[in-house]
């Protein structure tokens, strides 16, 4: 069953941020945008906040670009879009797909997939039918085979493996009895960084591991493959900081622009191999411009997108830091 939830978020008179869930609702139907829009239109009647509405922030799926024309063109009926002395009805603060802000853990989880996507991360999918072959090869090609392989899926092929049986995984338990390694979930790229944390955390366990169970001799880790682990870990990181930041604290529109501008130099220091991320090896810098492709397109989004700046005259915080100047 397919659902829309519209969370409200608002000032009081006396600037107290307020949020609260307005609607949950399954979907009827497809879900295109204009029906996401007749769910938004009603909530919004039924508050009585058609003229206060201001922005819709959501993510960046083209189905709620589309819900920000098909709303747009019904509120016009009410409403006008210019200010002017001889307007005759009421003017209207939303502007359709100019007043759209992306969900920014989603704009996050978009930008990792892109740089995990370049290293050739592959996919579970991926490890299972590889997995499933192993068997039939022999010695030479089954080597051949993993030894193309990247670091990640090297990685994922252990866990995957381990998590097969029982026995498997009473004989990591009587080397790790504690921890282990978590294999990840392809539509969410902080797994993927879970998992590589996991195997850097646990180096020695896998490598004793796999040394007493030569089937799977293959799996083990390169050096190559370690250092390489240990700089796409590094290079997620910040990613992983601020998508726990968002996750928990949901910020204001206004707290998001640091995040952007912080994310951003750090993919230049990548790229330029300066501050925290000297020594990054060419592999992943290369990896790491499809990151910053994919960055700059939604922060020309941003730039384009004047909520973000209204946003910042209207925080009492901003406001409260200017009167203190």
């Amino acid at each position: 069953m397919s659902f829309l939830a519209v969370v409200g978020h608002w000032l009081t008179p006396d600037f107290e941020l307020q949020e609260e869930l307005l609607e949950f609702i399954e979907i009827d139907g497809v879900h295109s945008g204009e029906n996401l829009s007749a769910i938004v239109r009603s909530v919004l009647e039924t508050f009585g906040i058609k003229h206060k509405f201001l922005t819709i922030t959501g993510d960046n799926a083209g189905n709620n670009l589309t819900l920000c024309d098909y709303l747009h063109a019904d509120l016009s009926k009410d409403f006008d879009d210019e200010d002017s002395p001889f307007r005759m009805k009421p003017l209207m603060r939303f502007r359709g797909r100019d007043s759209f802000i992306g969900c920014l853990a989603h704009v996050l989880n978009l930008i990792c997939k892109d740089i995990l996507v370049s290293l050739k991360a592959g996919s579970v999918r991926d490890a299972h039918v590889i997995l499933d072959d192993m068997p039939s090869q022999k010695g030479q090609s089954a080597e051949k085979t993993l030894s193309t392989k990247s670091a990640i899926v090297k990685i994922r092929l252990l866990a995957l493996w381990i998590s097969h049986s029982p026995q498997r995984k009473q004989a990591w338990k009587d080397i790790s009895p504690l921890k282990q390694i978590n294999y990840d979930i392809d539509t969410r790229w902080n797994s993927t960084y879970n998992m590589i944390s996991d195997a850097l955390r646990l180096r020695k366990e896998v490598t004793q591991f796999i040394r007493e169970h030569p089937d799977i001799r293959d799996m083990q880790p390169t050096d190559s493959d370690w250092s390489t682990l240990g700089q796409i870990q590094k290079v997620l990181k910040p990613f992983w900081d601020h998508t726990n930041s968002v996750s928990k604290r949901c910020p204001s529109i206004i707290e998001s622009l640091p995040i952007y501008w912080s994310l951003d130099d750090v993919l230049d220091d990548i790229k330029k191999n300066e501050g925290d991320f000297q020594g990054i090896t060419k592999e992943v810098q290369n990896a790491v411009e499809a990151g910053i492709r994919k960055m700059d397109k939604f922060t020309k989004k941003m730039d384009a997108n004047i909520i973000y700046y209204v946003a910042a005259v209207l925080d009492p915080r901003v406001k409260t830091s200017f009167i203190r100047a």
